[in-house]
């Protein structure tokens, strides 16, 4: 829910300007990425200096690290969080549930993957 709402917030002011709905301009995001027009890299990980994941995540969308990295302890509940121990110099424990706000089936973000387009 964090994520999806961070990405709605930042893609506003386009969408203000361009009058298409957010779900459309995260489309054409997406399909710059996938025909190279945004440079994401090609290395698949999770690395802050080369990863795909980051750059996707924080420098196209805007997204903050502690939109995900939710602070140096585990929440009780669990059960979407990254459960090894945050890596050196990580900003925090890993809480995958804010990935569920456009990654889950029926959000906005599903839509854009090459799989469910037939590519």
């Amino acid at each position: 829910m964090r994520m999806r709402l961070a990405a709605l917030a930042l893609l506003g002011i386009g969408v203000a300007v361009s009058g298409a709905a957010p779900t459309e301009e995260l489309g054409r995001v997406a399909e710059r990425i996938r025909d190279g027009d945004i440079d994401v890299g090609g290395t698949y990980s999770m690395s802050l200096a080369q990863g795909r994941f980051h750059r996707v995540h924080t420098s196209v969308l805007g997204v903050s690290c502690s939109t995900c990295h939710s602070g140096n302890r585990y929440p009780d509940d669990y059960f979407l969080v990254g459960k090894s121990a945050p890596r050196p110099g990580a900003p925090g424990v890993l809480d995958r549930s804010a990935c569920l706000g456009c990654h889950r089936a029926g959000a906005d973000g599903r839509p854009l993957y090459p799989a469910t387009l037939g590519r």
